[in-house]
């Protein structure tokens, strides 16, 4: 379902992610039990105003919701389409002024010397000393506030997503964990820990607590400085 729904329209793919989890399981005595045998996938769609929708094409998934309201946005006056006319064209150049008006922007000699250069090294040791101080203070402070799985994934993200790295509304969580890992191998361990914990708590109910959430506190820490070398990777243009 998953695929026939991104292929169906090539240039507008409709956003779907395959999610893993599990069934709601067996209620006795006001403990709700899960096992194994009820792990299950299905699909979410994205509706804008709505957000993720699931459907279960097998029909297993017994809580369902109704469809929310959303909220009502006025539709889009359309905008007249620029044009260019030859004919329109500034005969005295793209500033309006005539030839032979204007400052005189004859490049001149400005130096170059030795002492510049030793002023531009001096500028770049500050501003990487800067940089390096910055980072230390991220260390050192960690999370803010108290942490959980799921701010622990809404910081990675943001910290991403400010190096031009935001998720795609397509991509599930794992699907954006690897292709962060892609980028910053060094983190791919810490990255991946980020995601288990934010999967198990969105999707199967899990309480992450003890070792494993000293865990996430302590990648999330690594990661305020590992995804720090996004700034150093160009992202590339999606194409429309």
């Amino acid at each position: 379902m998953a695929i026939l729904m991104r292929a169906a329209y090539p240039d507008h793919p409709i956003p779907t992610r395959f999610v893993q989890g599990f069934l709601p399981g067996d209620v006795k005595n006001g403990t709700t039990t899960v096992r194994a045998r009820d792990a299950h996938a299905w699909v979410e769609v994205y509706f804008p105003s709505y957000g993720w929708i699931p459907f279960d094409p097998t029909g297993k998934v017994g809580l369902r919701a109704s469809l929310p309201v959303g909220a009502q946005h006025a539709q889009a006056t359309p905008r007249p389409a620029p044009s260019f006319n030859p004919s329109d064209r500034d005969q005295e150049g793209p500033s309006g002024r005539p030839k032979g008006v204007g400052a005189d922007l004859t490049p001149t000699n400005s130096g170059g010397g030795p002492s510049d250069r030793a002023l531009l090294i001096l500028f770049a040791v500050v501003v990487a000393a800067g940089v390096l101080g910055l980072a230390f203070i991220a260390w050192l402070r960690g999370p803010r506030g108290e942490l959980s799985p799921d701010a622990a994934w809404k910081n990675l993200s943001r910290t991403a997503s400010r190096f031009g790295f935001a998720p795609r509304p397509t991509q599930t969580v794992y699907e954006y964990a690897g292709t962060l890992g892609e980028l910053v191998p060094v983190a791919e361990r810490d990255i991946q820990t980020v995601a288990t914990a934010k999967v198990e708590t969105a999707y199967a109910g899990v309480r992450v607590a003890g070792a494993r959430m000293d865990a996430v506190r302590d990648a999330t820490r690594r990661l305020r400085i590992s995804l720090l070398r996004l700034a150093f990777r160009r992202p590339k243009r999606r194409k429309r």
